[in-house]
């Protein structure tokens, strides 16, 4: 499987000693920028647990406390863009916040390949590689996922020659929104979203990614040797339906093991990037694929415990047997994604 041979090439670092980290679940953030404050703590081994809450870290919490909340809160209150997002200067952080930020983005990633793929890919060859390492074109194509898809279809319409009607001043408005006042052609139109792009995606996030850079890039230069082996990341740990089903491990015994399973299979092939994240980090606590299965049994339960019940340690999925309404199990179980599952 293509996870297995990606963690072979990238071990953790030898651990130290066993740390126990105890966090609160509503201000997880600022808990986990705190902790990693510690310059050795990527050295190690850290068992987390929520405060007031009954859970042991089987992996199970790791990837729940770093993927489900964690990355959630940053990419939410930290970060701007659309489609790929990048670091977002605050008062309150400075540079030992971020640099906290660093260590953690490396530390998850070492010991449970956990990645926050909608950061953008320029914020990760800069913080790992350095900015000298960006090319045109990954700066190019980043930016137009930063911005917004009006925005992107009347960027790729003006590099075109396209543009009719109230484009072209609905184009001077976005050029406006970015503080450029030269005057666009279909010859300059190129550079001048490429200076664009260098503004927003580097020189506006420099401060962070310099602060993020320091405890990061000496685990990730050992990792990575390139960019293309860098961005394997966003390959490799991107969940589609075809590496969802390989991780899906069932021995089905009766025809009704067998129509849930089918059911589940039908879900998984109607969702999305998005939702498919979603639906992962329900089953395993993480949005990226992080571990190596999920096995999944049949139970024969009623009432609210028919419900799909997901163990983020195993990873695990009990599905009820004997699906007879399919969109109102469908319902059920979308419900069910938005709820935190059992430890």
């Amino acid at each position: 499987m293509v996870l297995d041979d990606f963690r072979v090439s990238h071990p953790s670092p030898m651990m130290t000693e066993t740390q126990k980290i105890r966090v609160h679940r509503s201000d997880l953030l600022n808990d986990m920028i705190t902790i990693f404050k510690q310059q050795d703590i990527i050295q190690r081994n850290l068992m987390f647990e929520y405060v007031n809450e009954i859970g042991s870290d089987l992996d199970g919490v790791s990837r729940d406390v770093y993927s489900s909340f964690f990355w959630i809160e940053f990419l939410r209150c930290s970060s701007e863009g659309e489609d790929c997002r990048i670091p977002a200067l605050n008062s309150r952080w400075q540079a030992d916040e971020w640099m906290s930020i660093g260590r953690i983005m490396a530390k998850d990633y070492l010991d449970d390949q956990i990645f926050p793929l909608q950061l953008s890919k320029v914020t990760t060859i800069v913080i790992a590689l350095g900015e000298e390492t960006v090319t045109s074109a990954d700066l190019f194509n980043s930016f137009l996922h930063f911005v917004s898809q009006t925005d992107r279809d009347l960027i790729q319409a003006a590099l075109k020659d396209d543009l009719k009607g109230e484009d072209k001043d609905e184009l001077l408005d976005l050029l406006e929104r970015f503080q450029c006042s030269i005057n666009p052609s279909k010859d300059n139109m190129k550079s001048i979203i490429d200076k664009i792009a260098h503004k927003e995606l580097i020189q506006k996030p420099k401060y962070a990614m310099d602060n993020m850079a320091i405890t990061r890039r000496e685990t990730f230069m050992g990792t990575f040797l390139s960019i293309d082996k860098l961005l394997e990341i966003y390959v490799n740990l991107e969940p589609t339906p075809r590496k969802f089903f390989k991780l899906l491990k069932a021995s089905p015994i009766t025809n009704s093991d067998n129509a849930s399973l089918r059911f589940f299979q039908q879900y998984v092939r109607g969702q999305n990037t998005v939702s498919l994240r979603k639906l992962l980090r329900f089953l395993t606590g993480s949005e990226t694929i992080t571990v190596p299965k999920i096995d999944i049994s049949f139970t024969q339960l009623e009432g609210f415990n028919r419900r799909p019940i997901a163990r983020t340690c195993g990873p695990s999925l009990e599905l009820r047997q004997h699906i007879r309404v399919s969109q109102s199990l469908e319902w059920k179980w979308t419900a069910s994604c938005l709820t935190t599952p059992a430890l």
